[in-house]
């Protein structure tokens, strides 16, 4: 049986990290804390372009304005030293140039490596596993109704029941005091909540 105890839909998966089931499972992201799933992956997505897109954007500016400074310097000087006399003579524009483009080599992959799974409507579950594997992918409806659905889809309620949740970590004892909190969560007594991030 699953650790949640619930029938999970298909491509949902159990998180070990925050021991939730979550729908449609694509990563657990360390950087974020947390489950990158059907709830919040535009978010994700929305996080890796954006932050490519302005290392992209300060790399460019910062190349412009150094290579201002570089003009003031003789052309007859080999590279090397132009790129040096230039980094001593404005240290944070070389390094306003440097730090996004190494954000930008990690980042930046990421960025291209999840707009093609969104694009085939795969997860990074799916593709490490091999689930789709040497078969067409039932899930995929063509690049633009996929994109639509992972970044433009109206987003579902929640279906975590925050009541429920703590009567569960708090013990029934203190939930049975409150007649309101009994009621609202007795339909929610049989299962425990499923995450749908």
């Amino acid at each position: 049986s699953p650790p949640c105890r619930i029938w999970r839909p298909p491509r949902a998966s159990h998180c070990s990290e925050c021991n939730v089931c979550v729908e449609r499972f694509d990563h657990h992201c360390p950087w974020m804390g947390q489950c990158i799933g059907r709830r919040n992956y535009r978010f994700f997505m929305g996080f890796v372009v954006c932050v490519s897109l302005l290392c992209l954007h300060t790399a460019s500016c910062s190349l412009f304005r150094f290579l201002q400074v570089l003009q003031k310097y003789e052309t007859h000087i080999v590279m090397l030293e132009t790129v040096v006399q230039g980094m001593r003579r404005s240290p944070v524009v070389a390094m306003m140039l440097v730090f996004p483009l190494l954000i930008l080599v990690c980042v930046g992959p990421l960025a291209c490596y999840h707009c093609g799974l969104v694009c085939d409507n795969r997860t990074t579950n799916e593709e490490i596993k091999g689930t789709f594997a040497g078969r067409k992918n039932p899930f995929s409806r063509g690049w633009q109704s996929n994109c639509h659905e992972a970044c433009c889809a109206p987003r579902e309620a929640s279906r975590i029941h925050p009541r429920s949740v703590a009567c569960e970590e708090l013990g029934t004892s203190m939930c049975n005091s409150d007649a309101a909190v009994r009621s609202e969560s007795a339909p929610h007594a049989e299962m425990q909540p499923a995450e749908q991030v």
